[in-house]
C-alpha cells in the first residue's frame, strides 16, 4: 500500500511538471528568469551589456548535468547540423570570455556555477574534452564549451574551466567537446506608439520613452562610450564641451541622437527628489524612475581636468553636458550637476544646472526625439500671420540659414549659433516647434 501511495505521489509531480506552463522568455525578461525561447530553456543574463538566454544544458543533454554531445570545431561551426534555430547560436570568444569572468568551480556539483541571481544559478557539467586518441579527458575535472572563433587553421577558441582557472583559450580544432548554445533576447522597437515608460531599441540605441515638457523623448539608458548600464564601466567617455555638440566626435553622426537642451534636463530637474540619489557598491549616481517600474540610471561619473589630464569625483559628483551657450554666464556652457551623499550624516548635493568651463571633460547622455519633429509648415496654421521682427519670425529665419547651410538642426553653431540667443525666449520658442 505504501508503495502504491508513494507511485501515485510520484505520478501526481510528473503529471503537474507536464501540465505546468513553461515562461517564455523575451526582452522585457528580468536577468536571472529561466523559461524557454524558441522551443530550448534557457535563463535570462548579461554579458558585454547586452541581454542574452544562455542554454540550461548543453546540446544533446537530457539533464542540465548531463555532459551532451562532443563535437569537434568543424561540427560546433554548423548551426544547422548542430540543431540550432530560430535564434539560437554559438557563441563567440568575446561572449564566451565574458561568460568565463562570471564563472567559478564547484566541486560538490563537478562543474562551474554562475550565481546569476540568490535564486538562480547556471550550470556547466566538467564534460572535459575527447583528444586524438579517442580519450575522454578531464571529466569531472574540467568544463568545456566551443566558441564560434577561429584563431588560426588549427587553433580555435573554447572556454575551459578547472578548481585553479576559468579561461576562453585556444585548443585543436579536432578535438571533441560539448556547444552551450547562447540567444539574443532582441529588443522592443520604440516607436511614436509608444508610452512613457516603454524600453527598447530607438535608431541603434537602448532607450527610455520619458515625457519632457508634454513631448515624448528617448533617452539613451547608457552614456556615450559606455559599456555598461552599472558600475565604473558605466561612466563612458568624457567630452569636453565643444566635442559634445560636434557630430564627428560625440559619436552620434548620422543618427537621430543629440545632445539634450538645458530646459530638457530642467524639466527632469523638477521631478527629482533627494532619495533618487544611491550610493551602493553597484550603483553610484542618480536613478531616476520614470514611471514605478522603469528607471534611468546617470552614473557619477565625476569631472575630468584639462589641466592635469585626471578625472575629479568619480563615484560622487555627476555632470552631463547640453547643447546650451549661455551668454550671460561667465563659464559659457551649460549642464545638470548632482551629488552623491557627502558625509556620514548623509546629507546630500542638490540638483542643479550648473555653468563650467567648457574645457573640462563631462558625460554625454544621448537624447532623441520621438516622434521625430514635425515640418515647420506643420506648426503655423492655415494663413496664420507672422508679424515682422517677432520670436517666431526670428526663430524661422534662422531655420532656413541652417537648411541652406546643411547644418544640423539639433547642433547650431558660429553667428548662427549666438542669434538663437539674442532675443529673449527664441530659445523657448524653437523648441515648441520641435
Amino acid at each position: 500500500m505504501n508503495k502504491m501511495k508513494k507511485s501515485i505521489a510520484i505520478l501526481c509531480v510528473l503529471l503537474s511538471c507536464l501540465t505546468a506552463t513553461a515562461v517564455n522568455l523575451g526582452p522585457q525578461s528580468p536577468v536571472g528568469t529561466v523559461g524557454v525561447i524558441n522551443g530550448r530553456e534557457g535563463v535570462v543574463v548579461e554579458l558585454n551589456g547586452i541581454k542574452v538566454a544562455i542554454a540550461t544544458r548543453n546540446v544533446g543533454a537530457v539533464r542540465n548535468e548531463d555532459y551532451g554531445i562532443y563535437y569537434s570545431f568543424f561540427g560546433a561551426s554548423d548551426e544547422e547540423f548542430l540543431g540550432l534555430t530560430d535564434g539560437w547560436y554559438v557563441p563567440d570568444k568575446d561572449e564566451l570570455t565574458a561568460l568565463a569572468a562570471n564563472l567559478t568551480w564547484d566541486g560538490l556539483q563537478q562543474g562551474l556555477v554562475w550565481q546569476v541571481t540568490p535564486e538562480t544559478e547556471l550550470f556547466l557539467p566538467a564534460a572535459g574534452y575527447i583528444n586524438l586518441n579517442e580519450e575522454k579527458v578531464s571529466a569531472g575535472s574540467m568544463a568545456t564549451c566551443w566558441s564560434s572563433t577561429a584563431e588560426t587553421e588549427r587553433i580555435a577558441y573554447r572556454l575551459s574551466g578547472t578548481e585553479s582557472k576559468v579561461a576562453c583559450s585556444g585548443t585543436l580544432r579536432s578535438y571533441l567537446m560539448p556547444v552551450r548554445p547562447f540567444c539574443r533576447l532582441e529588443a522592443a522597437t520604440l516607436s511614436a506608439e509608444s508610452n512613457v515608460g516603454d524600453t527598447g531599441m530607438w535608431d541603434g540605441r537602448e532607450a527610455v520613452v520619458v515625457d519632457i515638457n508634454g513631448k515624448k523623448v528617448a533617452i539613451a539608458t547608457r552614456n556615450v562610450g559606455a559599456t555598461d548600464t552599472y558600475g565604473e564601466e558605466s561612466y563612458g567617455s568624457y567630452f569636453q564641451w565643444e566635442d559634445a555638440n560636434d557630430i564627428t566626435k560625440n559619436s552620434l553622426e548620422g543618427s537621430s541622437w543629440r545632445v539634450p537642451r538645458s530646459n530638457e534636463y530642467r524639466a527632469i530637474i523638477d521631478q527629482l527628489k533627494d532619495e533618487y540619489l544611491v550610493n551602493t557598491d553597484e550603483k553610484k549616481g542618480l536613478e531616476w524612475p520614470v514611471t514605478p517600474t522603469t528607471t534611468l540610471f546617470f552614473p557619477a561619473a565625476g569631472l575630468w581636468s584639462y589641466g592635469n589630464e585626471n578625472v575629479w569625483y568619480s563615484g560622487v559628483q555627476g555632470r552631463y553636458w547640453t547643447s546650451d551657450y549661455m551668454q550671460d554666464f561667465w563659464y559659457g556652457t551649460m549642464g545638470i550637476d548632482f551629488l552623491l551623499c557627502l558625509n556620514d550624516q548623509g546629507d546630500r548635493g542638490q540638483f542643479r544646472m550648473e555653468s563650467t568651463t567648457s574645457g573640462f571633460g563631462a558625460s554625454l547622455r544621448p537624447f532623441s526625439d520621438l516622434p521625430k519633429a514635425k515640418p515647420l509648415e506643420a506648426v503655423l496654421k492655415d494663413g496664420e500671420q507672422v508679424n515682422e521682427g517677432s520670436d517666431l519670425a526670428v526663430v524661422i529665419d534662422v531655420l532656413n540659414q541652417l537648411n541652406e547651410l546643411q547644418i544640423d538642426m539639433h547642433l547650431p553653431t558660429g553667428d548662427v549659433y549666438k542669434k538663437l540667443y539674442q532675443k529673449e525666449g527664441v530659445l523657448e520658442r524653437r523648441l515648441d516647434l520641435g
